[in-house]
């Protein structure tokens, strides 16, 4: 019997017929060749068979060493967490259910406050770039707040909805998925009525965003908000030759301009007293407390802290003197209704410190969430719960 040990095989190679010294230093693959070409018959030249086998099988291991190398990428990248969120929505009816727009991976949902993620990405029409598919960036996401199981996301292939979490989408606003959305907001008294904010003015749908009209502003419009106690009633930001905020009592059929000025960015209504209005500008804050038709500046004496623009802005929805606001790296809180504001600390460190992008509160655990373009997305949502005598942090 002849040996299969390596350099046995090499040997008898070299010693019979002639084989290149290299086969001294033999592979697995030169002695699955040396016996392959001992068991034909009638081989005319036993180095040359060998040495043809023995490339042939280094080339299929090599293939296969790359097509393993590959899969192990695929699933890696399938399974890995994009360091990137663009948008972030808290269920407001089941506590812990938090959904994540993200630059690379579409959508992530968490059930568990933030532990764990998981993509719902059936929905998402992979693009093409540079000859690989290429999961579409997710700017925008809203949750029904009546049905919570409804979620509208924005990317940047249209619109598109749920009913049932994300287990399954649609597409909506189909036929203008080339426009540049930039806002949307939902009715709380009648969730089937929508708007859209994008450079060419408002839409609106009165049917969960199956059919779509012209909310007559034509102005780009960058943020948008509803009156909580009438959906009729909505407040607009124009950026543009006629920049400000603008005002529709009865739908969007009529805009009266109500401040004039390119310094607002965000908007909020509150909940309980709908004539309360704010707007967050690149360096504080304006109030309206007669549903904006004037608006003052608050907050000038605690301002300090506030570095760029307030990308957005949220009031508690049972106590509406309490508002809390993101700004580009910084969440900061008022218990007072803007007059006086502190920043809240975090542990957050580095790139994800830089550019938080969305942040949502939960009332049901006091806890806020923020997302940031920077960072492992571990780090990236963390939850900061307050307590009367002040406030605590934990990163997940």
């Amino acid at each position: 019997m002849i040996s299969t040990n390596r350099t046995v095989v090499g040997v008898l190679c070299l010693a019979l017929f002639g084989c290149s010294q290299q086969s001294l230093q033999t592979s697995k693959e030169q002695g699955e060749a040396f016996r392959h070409c001992m068991g034909v018959l009638r081989v005319p030249n036993m180095k040359e068979c060998i040495d043809a086998k023995t490339e042939q099988l280094v080339d299929q291991k090599e293939s296969e060493r790359a097509r393993t190398t590959q899969r192990a990428a695929q699933q890696a990248a399938a399974k890995r967490i994009d360091r990137n969120t663009m948008a972030l929505a808290i269920d407001p009816i089941v506590p812990g259910t938090i959904y994540a727009g993200t630059l690379e991976q579409g959508i992530l949902k968490s059930n568990d406050g933030g532990q764990t993620w998981t993509e719902i990405n059936g929905w998402i029409p992979s693009v093409v770039y540079q000859g690989e598919p290429k999961t579409p960036r997710v700017t925008l996401l809203a949750i029904d707040p009546a049905t919570s199981s409804i979620v509208y996301a924005v990317s940047t292939r249209g619109l598109h909805k749920t009913t049932d979490g994300g287990a399954s989408w649609k597409p909506l606003f189909e036929g203008k998925s080339s426009v540049t959305v930039t806002s949307i907001a939902i009715g709380s008294q009648s969730p089937e009525t929508l708007y859209l904010g994008s450079i060419r003015g408002v839409s609106k749908s009165t049917d969960g965003g199956h059919s779509w009209i012209d909310a007559g502003l034509t102005e780009p419009t960058h943020a948008l908000a509803v009156d909580p106690q009438n959906n009729n009633i909505v407040y607009a930001k124009v950026e543009g030759p006629k920049a400000g905020i603008y005002k529709a009592t009865d739908g969007g059929g009529h805009w009266k301009q109500v401040y004039r000025g390119s310094e607002p960015v965000s908007l909020a209504v509150d909940r309980i007293d709908s004539n309360l209005v704010y707007a967050g500008t690149y360096s504080g804050f304006f109030k309206s407390t007669d549903g904006g038709d004037s608006w003052q500046p608050i907050g000038s004496d605690s301002l300090k802290a506030f570095t760029g623009p307030v990308k957005a802005l949220i009031i508690h929805p049972k106590e509406k003197n309490i508002i809390y606001a993101m700004t580009g790296h910084s969440i900061h809180k008022s218990i007072d209704g803007g007059e006086n504001w502190r920043a809240l600390e975090h542990a957050m460190t580095g790139l994800f410190a830089r550019d938080f992008n969305g942040f949502g509160v939960d009332p049901s655990s006091h806890s806020i969430y923020v997302g940031s373009r920077g960072g492992e997305f571990s780090e990236l949502m963390t939850v900061m719960t307050y307590h009367t005598r002040g406030s605590a942090q934990h990163r997940l």
